[in-house]
């Protein structure tokens, strides 16, 4: 049996209604029955009088209002037009009514309802009935459909209310005792059936979400498999192309060994042109291959506690040679004490990579400096150099790969992937790596936030 329940169009209002006396179930039926409340309306015009009457300018003479309060014509109309429009009006909502003699066929018409997929919103049940009383009936239809709200109606004192709900086992139950008045009847059962609608209108809502969600999560999951198969796939071809361009590299490696004494001049040139080709197409396979090998979805670290001020000392010496080419200073402000958790290898690649591009954009003779700032819950690593500032168009594609590439050309053998291997080498560690640019002074500052516990 399908439990889902949906009410896309109409409210529920089918009420069950539980009584041995013929006479009580007659009343509930003339209580709760569709029909025009003309007696109230005709009460209404005995009291009040008719639009007519009310605007009579002779019966508002009569009346309280003085010539400077008398409604106007406009709004005779107006309340007229109200009145002919609800005059008419069912001041009693339409329900299903369902009548059961004793406790068992209250439960076999609940269980009947259920099966058809069309449950009831509300039960009134008397206490004192043959057979089951009305809490053991009560219990027994929540058992079956916990969803049905329930007012237990009786007219004798020893069913306290403690007492039943002791017997049912919930506290969500309703009390009523006999004599009712005819509102009563009428504002428990607006009330329950209205209140019934709204839960399940929650409860199909909450179940469109949760479908909604899982089918976009399948849909994300889907995309995620499709995405890294594709990455795999590309990632093969960049392994086989780098495979199939070593070929035709060693072949050109083997022209390093003419000897260039025998070679004309224009012959030696066109040598030397040949091996630096050789050279740049080699290191530009080991960047690609490296760098796809970092952006793996699947690529994983092996972290280990490290000195902060061991590290930069090491990539400072690496550099040591093409700082002095461009005459910089450095400034070095890394505490003796810090150290960080981090996988030592790729932690050195992305402090070079940092190093690297800030003497490659640095004024000669102007200052490069590594520093480390820690405060209590955040470590902030940064290299900074002066040259010229980064444009701002520049900034947002700085890490890009291969977004440097002609930045790069002009200073070396760079291939515009220095950046954004330090970009992933700090989302593999959870950290943040950003940038900032002074157009000002030339200062460039790149920063790694590393939280700290």
């Amino acid at each position: 049996m399908n439990n889902t329940i949906n009410y896309p169009f109409q409210e529920n209002r089918k009420i069950l209604l539980v009584d041995d006396d013929k006479g009580i179930r007659d009343a509930y039926m003339t209580i709760l029955s569709e029909e025009k409340d003309s007696a109230l309306i005709s009460t209404g015009k005995s009291l009040f009088g008719t639009p007519e009457h009310l605007f009579d300018k002779k019966s508002s003479e009569n009346t309280d209002f003085n010539n400077k309060g008398e409604i106007v014509h406009k709004d005779k109309d107006k309340i007229t037009n109200s009145y002919d429009e609800h005059k008419n009006i069912n001041l009693k909502p339409s329900y299903d009514l369902t009548l059961a003699e004793n406790g068992t066929k209250a439960i076999e018409k609940v269980k009947a309802a259920l099966e058809e997929e069309s449950p009831f919103a509300l039960a009134f049940i008397d206490m004192k009935m043959p057979g089951i009383n009305g809490a053991e009936t009560s219990r027994r239809i929540w058992e079956i459909d916990p969803d049905i709200k329930i007012v237990i109606v009786t007219a004798y004192s020893e069913y306290t209310l403690e007492k039943i709900i002791k017997i049912i086992g919930r506290d969500d139950i309703l009390f009523l005792r006999k004599p009712f008045f005819n509102e009563e009847i009428q504002q428990l059962a607006r009330t329950l059936t209205h209140t019934w609608n709204l839960e399940q209108n929650r409860r199909n809502q909450k179940k469109i979400l949760e479908q909604t969600v899982k089918m976009q999560t399948a849909e994300l999951r889907e995309l995620n498999r499709k995405f890294k198969k594709r990455y795999i796939e590309k990632n093969a071809m960049i392994h086989y192309l780098c495979h199939e361009i070593n070929t035709p590299l060693n072949w050109i490696g083997a022209v390093e060994n003419i000897d260039p004494n025998n070679l004309e001049i224009d012959d030696k040139e066109m040598l030397s042109y040949i091996s630096l080709g050789g050279e740049r197409l080699s290191k530009f396979m080991e960047e690609m291959v490296s760098y796809f090998d970092l952006a793996n979805p699947e690529a994983t670290i092996t972290k280990e506690n490290l000195s902060l001020k061991h590290i930069v000392d090491s990539v400072l010496e690496q550099k040591a040679e093409d700082i002095k080419l461009k005459k910089l200073t450095v400034n070095k402000n890394v505490p003796q004490q810090l150290s960080i958790d981090a996988d030592a290898e790729l932690f050195s690649q992305m402090l070079n990579s940092l190093v690297d591009n800030s003497v490659k954009f640095s004024r000669e003779g102007g200052t490069i400096s590594v520093e480390a700032l820690k405060n209590d819950n955040m470590l902030r690593i940064e290299v900074a150099n002066q040259g010229s500032s980064i444009k701002k168009a520049k900034m947002e594609s700085i890490f890009d790969p291969f977004a440097n590439l002609e930045d790069t050309r002009h200073n070396g053998m760079g291939f515009g992937l220095n950046l954004p291997k330090a970009r992933i080498i700090t989302e593999l560690h959870g950290w943040n790596l950003n940038v900032r640019s002074e157009a000002e002074d030339g200062e460039t500052c790149f920063y790694v936030d590393i939280p700290v516990t």
